[in-house]
């Protein structure tokens, strides 16, 4: 691709305020990864400040990704880790405390510090403005959409009529399904998918369920000609890395894990029932559940049915700030990804098990159907007994029928970095 690339670094540089990156960050990293690979080329990050969008160089960009990711910890191993090894350890019946990182809640300083290194670090300069340091022609690319509700941001687009910009729209959830996100959220993705309308001269989708909803919302509002290129997510690199050569199982026993962000789409309340009912039940051997992920707006309905329900917390593990090599880890062992959303705009979940060769149990939504294909195991989101009769039936297989499972994943498409850039750069270059 010849044109010079003006990616936003938004998403990437308010992820760090997380001590671990989630599905989102780690496509934001990818991205900054490739683009900025050569400290010497010709494309520029864009990075907010109260004043405007600020322009880092190649070079400023590849040095504030690397500060994020030294931030992450993603380069720490799974054996040095100290939440991991406390995984290890519940699964293996042991009740402890879980170690505290950084990032958790009292420890604001940290995240101040941590800004103003980065900061420091990038040498970003405020002389340096969108609107005259973007080269000419460039692509704006902006894929973390958190800041399209506050239109104010792109005016620098007004100035700059060469630069084609290409937004990335993951869903359109807050808009479809306002129950589960909230009036203030809600009306925030409103107000981007308007200013996607008025200001973006293509779009990328990351399947054809979500390219055709934003496509129904974009024609209402106009703009009937967008082209939308519909491309899969890739598999962060950290989590296709091979297992640790002698490593350890998470668990000699059998779990299942669910990995995602704890709010009320995401229907962990149907696992929680599942789980509740064969623990009451007296079900043998009960295997455990590991809810892995960051606690949403609307968690209260999950973490009291854990803290309160009597005995639940001796089957199910609630835990956040995984790395991403313990976070393949943790899928690795698994016996199966449970996914029950109510709606997902792709599900890279999903996509992150199936390439590992853990099976996959998701709710029958087309997202799941479209990134899961015949690999995975659909059931409706609201069959309990239906999930139930399938983790238990999974939680007693033998070794032979594991094995023959995880073999018949090999054959799964894992879309990497490398295979996404072949598709998104020639859509880019030909804008």
């Amino acid at each position: 691709m010849n044109k010079p690339i003006a990616f936003d670094l938004t998403r990437m540089f308010v992820g760090a305020a997380g001590g671990t990156p989630r599905g989102i960050d780690r496509v934001d990293m990818g991205y900054a990864s490739r683009i900025f690979a050569d400290p010497q080329g010709g494309n520029v990050g864009l990075v907010p400040s109260p004043a405007g969008m600020g322009v880092l160089t190649s070079r400023e960009a590849g040095q504030l990704a690397g500060s994020v990711e030294r931030h992450w910890r993603e380069s720490k191993p799974p054996g040095r880790d100290d939440r991991l090894a406390w995984l290890r350890r519940r699964l293996a019946g042991e009740s402890i405390a879980l170690p505290t990182t950084p990032s958790d809640p009292g420890e604001g300083s940290h995240a101040v510090l941590r800004y103003a290194g980065m900061v420091r670090e990038a040498r970003w300069s405020p002389l340096r403005w969108a609107a005259r340091s973007v080269p000419r022609n460039a692509v704006y690319v902006n894929v973390g959409q958190i800041l399209l509700g506050s239109g104010w941001f792109f005016n620098w687009l007004d100035k700059r009529p060469d630069v084609k910009p290409v937004f990335m729209m993951h869903d359109l959830i807050p808009v479809l399904y306002p129950e589960y996100s909230g009036p203030i959220l809600s009306r925030h993705h409103a107000r981007g998918v308007a200013t996607a309308a008025c200001r973006a001269h293509a779009m990328i989708a990351t399947s054809h369920a979500s390219a055709d909803e934003l496509r129904d919302a974009l024609a209402h509002l106009g703009r009937r000609d967008m082209p939308i290129h519909v491309v899969p997510l890739p598999i962060s690199d950290s989590l296709l890395a091979p297992p640790v050569e002698g490593g350890e199982p998470v668990s000699s026993k059998p779990y299942f894990v669910a990995v995602g962000n704890i709010d009320q789409r995401k229907n962990h309340q149907l696992l929680l029932h599942v789980w509740r009912d064969m623990m009451q039940r007296g079900v043998p051997a009960l295997p455990k559940l590991v809810i892995v992920g960051s606690r949403g707006l609307r968690t209260a309905g999950v973490i009291d049915f854990i803290a309160r329900c009597p005995g639940l917390s001796d089957h199910v593990v609630e835990m956040s700030e995984l790395t991403s090599p313990a976070m393949r880890e943790v899928i690795r062992s698994a016996r199966a990804l449970l996914m029950p959303s109510y709606t997902e705009g792709f599900g890279l979940p999903v996509a992150e098990a199936l390439a590992l060769g853990t099976p996959v149990i998701a709710s029958d939504i087309p997202a799941h159907r479209e990134v899961g294909g015949t690999f995975a195991t659909y059931l409706p989101p609201t069959d309990g007994l239906a999930w139930e009769h399938e983790v238990l039936s999974r939680a007693g297989e033998d070794g032979v029928l594991v094995w023959g499972r995880r073999t018949s994943l090999r054959r799964y498409p894992t879309q990497t970095w490398t295979s996404y850039f072949n598709d998104v750069l020639p859509f880019l270059g030909e804008l």
